[in-house]
């Protein structure tokens, strides 16, 4: 299992699911089913180093702007949605976040999904047959972020001003 393969299945859950995650989360379920746990652990590293990659201040921001505030908890879900959106959207999501006005600007999108966490532990413990199947996979520590560029502390929520600058596109669609 590669980047490329891990793509490509997460592109193959895609197909015909018309943002119905429910549906996503089911092929994808059947395209890992087959996988050996050697595959399996793989297709997990992957995403768990992607889901580090995308800890992020300034994609935290976009998600605060889209999710009209964002938590902890909700840009956990919001990363591990940005994943399932596939290769081409992540890419652009972390070289510019205000690209996800793309992908997020429809009311039938809600851009978060805590299920594929669920999905890829269950099936983790399922396929090592461990509780704890730590021993087995990668640790991806998380990098030190800043949310400097659109947070003010001193009101403990958006600077309005910063964000327009920094995410016009995202600003006009969800504030």
């Amino acid at each position: 299992m590669d980047e490329k393969r891990f793509w490509h299945l997460i592109e193959q859950s895609r197909q015909n699911t018309k943002h119905d995650y429910e549906l996503q989360l089911s092929q994808l379920e059947a395209l890992l089913n087959p996988l050996s746990e050697e595959e399996f652990i793989a297709f997990y590293d992957i995403f768990n180093k992607l889901y580090a990659q995308s800890y992020n201040g300034n994609l935290w921001g976009a998600a605060y702007l889209i999710l009209g505030g964002c938590s902890d908890d909700g840009f956990d879900y919001f990363r591990a949605w940005l994943i399932a959106q596939g290769k081409e959207a992540f890419d652009n999501a972390l070289a510019n976040p205000d690209s996800l006005v793309k992908i997020a600007d429809n009311e039938d999108i809600d851009p978060i999904l805590e299920e594929i966490l669920g999905l890829l532990y269950t099936m983790a413990v399922e396929k090592t047959g461990l509780e704890d199947f730590s021993e087995k996979t990668q640790d991806y520590p998380y990098p030190e972020i800043s949310f400097d560029a659109w947070y003010d502390q001193k009101t403990g929520d958006l600077d309005e001003k910063k964000a327009k600058k920094l995410f016009p596109r995202l600003y006009k669609a969800f504030w």
